[in-house]
């Protein structure tokens, strides 16, 4: 047990960990674009948040877009974040990035999956097809035609 009259000055690893985030953005913030203090400012909390950036492409694991350009996506959403916090208003960058982050992943997906309109029903359809075809290739033991397909489906 600590005595009384010994107080313990050194901050906690937590405390430490927000003070060096909010002295990284301010250099960031007060620094020209090029100069090194703000690119190594920028390469440190870049790499402090990694983890941050994976757990959010993680829940797109099941996503047709490859899990490399998932994460560069992710890392630009972890620039505007560390761009535009402010942490006068803000007390953690981690709580307003992960939804920068998720947000960019998103509209990235949004823009490069349907390229027109298609109906929510031919779309649900589609994903029915998807499931269909392995339930019925594990049937058949061969890739089912278009036909056993809508058959199985009851569609046209």
């Amino acid at each position: 047990m600590v005595p009384p009259t010994v107080r313990r000055t050194s901050p906690s690893p937590a405390d430490f960990g927000e003070q060096a985030d909010h002295e990284l953005l301010k250099t960031i913030q007060s620094e020209p674009h090029g100069t090194r203090a703000r690119e190594a400012a920028l390469e440190e909390l870049v790499g402090r948040y990694q983890a941050l950036v994976r757990s959010c492409v993680l829940r797109y694991r099941d996503s047709p877009e490859p899990q490399e350009e998932l994460m560069q996506v992710g890392y630009v959403g972890l620039l505007k974040a560390i761009n535009n916090f402010d942490p006068d208003i803000g007390d953690s960058l981690a709580a307003y990035a992960t939804p920068t982050i998720t947000g960019e992943i998103k509209r990235h997906s949004r823009d490069r999956r349907w390229q027109v309109h298609v109906r929510r029903s031919a779309q649900e359809l589609r994903l029915e097809i998807r499931k269909a075809r392995g339930d019925l290739a594990q049937e058949l033991s061969r890739t089912p035609t278009d036909s056993e397909l809508a058959e199985y489906l009851g569609e046209d």
